[in-house]
């Protein structure tokens, strides 16, 4: 749906205390897609298929699921043609069948269990050399290309075909291929000194970041255009899948940091990113539609009265139906340009504010839960180094905070605020299980399954070259019914 027509039949009411309700709601959604797969008991990779079926048969499941939705609700965005695209490519009008229907479920169940078989049949495969088999992360990259094709069981029967097969596979590795390439400087970080770590945030983020975003827009929307699915590059969903990777991969900085200048790093590159946006923001809000008779910014003459006043200023966190009318009128006259780049902002914002909380929130269940010793990165982390990571994940989270404060009365000085507010507000109403979907899957993703000794990246053995293992062996070991002492790294004879 475009922004104007999204614009019209919207009922957001375009204030900051819906706003932020929108942005903790998606983060408590986001937690409770991506926590329960953390609190399956898992076992010794090294015991072989048998004695893991819990994290072939419930974990993989899980992880599958969470990725099928969030997979899904972006598909359902793209995968459609509305009455003007029919009318000038000449191909019939249609929709997808994706939502809360017995279609829709028979289809994703289908899609999640091929998942989680596909990956088991390798466990079985590779049985105690689990950890050391590179296949199944290997495997990752086809088993979500192949839920993705087969979404197009939902599409109907007139247009399924090669080519939308094709589109099917190709948007996968356009969120599949960044996600490996974007883990690639969190695994370099493992070997360089801590101060060299800083460089990270500074640079290649940033970098790569760009990169990733312009690069895959382009294949997208040519892949888009081919098929005559119309959707914007915002509501493919697909951006917020790329900033929530880089987002929470700063997150994954933290652990075992011993110095406080990644963190420093992280929050001056956030800022000089953040200032840079607001000025690209305003530029494209100031460049109205062409036939537009209000001009969004205007640095000569002062704003109307209704406009500029303290009323106004309250009106941001309770409106009144003038006001509401006042900022859709102005939000309609923005042009496509001062639309991507608002859903965009909206989007850092919520993905800066909702990855770094769930970090928190899922770092502390999987070093307190049992599990910590099957992971890589938390294995020999004492409690000390662990309050350092989440102590700076919460400081990077008030940092956020400050940046979103930041943001809002910028605009709020230059008249854009309610606009700004109305458009996003808008656009999280049609997206809000996508967003929401595709962070709670780059959490798990990024805090779980790349680091997890099951998924066969035995090359990250490195995080735990310098760290006491008989320490570690003595933080995780129990004492079974029968007396034995067993710990699940180190079985120990009584």
């Amino acid at each position: 749906m475009r922004g104007e027509e999204r614009l019209k039949q919207t009922t957001a009411p375009g204030t900051l205390i819906p706003y932020v309700a929108d942005l903790i709601s998606i983060s408590i959604l986001g937690a409770m897609l991506a926590v329960p797969c953390l609190f399956i008991p898992l076992n010794n990779p090294d015991y072989g298929w048998k004695h893991n079926l819990n994290y072939f048969v419930l974990y993989q499941f899980g992880v599958s699921v969470v990725y099928m939705l969030g997979s899904y609700n972006r598909l359902s965005h793209m995968c459609r043609r509305d009455v003007m695209v029919s009318e000038s490519s000449g191909k019939p009008v249609f929709t997808n069948m994706w939502g809360l229907n017995f279609r829709s479920f028979a289809v994703g169940l289908l899609a999640a269990c091929t998942s989680c078989c596909i990956l088991a049949f390798l466990g079985f495969l590779c049985d105690t050399w689990v950890a050391r088999s590179y296949q199944m992360i290997y495997a990752c990259p086809l088993v979500s290309t192949i839920i993705d094709v087969i979404f197009i069981l939902l599409i109907p029967k007139e247009e399924r075909c090669g080519a939308v097969a094709g589109f099917l596979a190709n948007q996968s590795a356009f969120c599949g291929i960044p996600t490996f390439v974007i883990f690639f400087p969190i695994a370099i970080k493992i070997y360089m000194p801590s101060l060299c770590a800083a460089v990270i945030p500074v640079f290649v983020f940033p970098i790569m970041g760009n990169l990733m975003h312009d690069r895959v827009e382009k294949l997208l929307m040519k892949e888009l255009e081919q098929v005559d699915f119309e959707c914007s590059f915002m509501d493919s969903g697909v951006p917020v899948h790329l900033e929530a990777m880089i987002c929470i991969s700063e997150m994954m900085l933290f652990p075992g940091a011993e110095t406080v200048v990644v963190l420093a790093a992280i929050v001056v590159c956030e800022l000089l990113q953040r200032i840079y946006d607001l000025r690209t923001l305003l530029n494209a809000m100031n460049a109205t539609s062409a036939n537009s008779s209000y001009t969004a910014i205007s640095t000569t003459e002062a704003p109307p009265p209704e406009l500029g006043s303290r009323r106004r200023r309250i009106a941001m966190v309770f409106s009144g139906e003038d006001d509401k009318a006042q900022a859709r009128a102005r939000a309609m006259e923005l042009s496509p340009e001062a639309y991507a780049e608002t859903y965009m902002r909206g989007v850092v914002q919520l993905t800066t504010l909702a990855c770094p909380l769930l970090f928190v929130i899922l770092t502390y269940i999987i070093t307190v839960r049992g599990n910590r010793q099957y992971y890589y990165v938390y294995e020999c982390l004492d409690e000390e180094q662990e309050f350092v990571a989440v102590q700076f994940a919460a400081i990077t989270l008030a940092f956020q905070v400050c940046f979103f404060i930041m943001d809002i009365s910028f605009l709020m000085y230059h008249h854009t605020a309610d606009a700004f507010l109305l458009l996003f507000q808008s656009f999280v109403k049609h997206n809000r299980a996508s967003i929401a979907c595709s962070i709670a899957f780059v959490c798990a993703v990024f805090t779980s399954c790349f680091l997890i000794k099951h998924d066969g990246l035995a090359m990250l053995e490195g995080l735990v070259r310098n760290c006491d293992l008989e320490s570690a062996r003595a933080a995780h070991l129990k004492t079974a019914d029968d007396g034995t002492f067993m710990d699940g790294l180190f079985p120990m004879d009584h």
